[in-house]
């Protein structure tokens, strides 16, 4: 995967692009899922967003972009807003277990998404904490 030097990821979102990262399988009230985080840059400052989707792809239909939401009655919007950008790669870091290493492009989640699925779902992309996340059945997940 094609990841994003840190210079090259605090560069991209100066110019106001949006960066994402695959997060791996996620589960929210025992529903399996998979999620993505993506940092966007706005006139406001830079915005965190996380994406919960379920786990209906298949090698070959990969476009998670497009898969239901896990909770289909929540809209999706921005988790935190940051003035600065390291700031909020530090937070995605502590709340949501992304590695800051692994920031790519947009598209690349899709990849790494279908790379998970030719894998057959292999537990290393459980990078945010063991397969069942919400343990504690609270519907929360990574701290939020």
């Amino acid at each position: 995967m094609a990841y994003l030097e840190q210079a090259e990821l605090f560069s991209e979102l100066v110019r106001g692009g949006r960066v994402e990262q695959y997060a791996g399988p996620v589960t929210l009230s025992g529903v399996r899922g998979v999620r993505w985080l993506e940092l966007r840059a706005t006139l406001h400052g830079i915005e965190l967003w996380v994406f919960d989707v379920q786990d209906v792809g298949a090698p070959g239909h990969a476009d998670l972009y497009g898969f239901p939401r896990l909770d289909e009655d929540e809209t999706p919007f921005a988790v935190a807003t940051f003035d600065v950008s390291r700031k909020a790669v530090q937070y995605a870091q502590d709340q949501y277990g992304a590695d800051p290493l692994r920031w790519a492009r947009p598209g690349q989640a899709k990849a790494e998404y279908d790379e998970f699925l030719n894998q057959q779902r292999s537990p290393r992309w459980s990078s945010l904490g063991e397969p069942n996340d919400d343990a504690d059945g609270s519907g929360s997940f990574g701290g939020t």
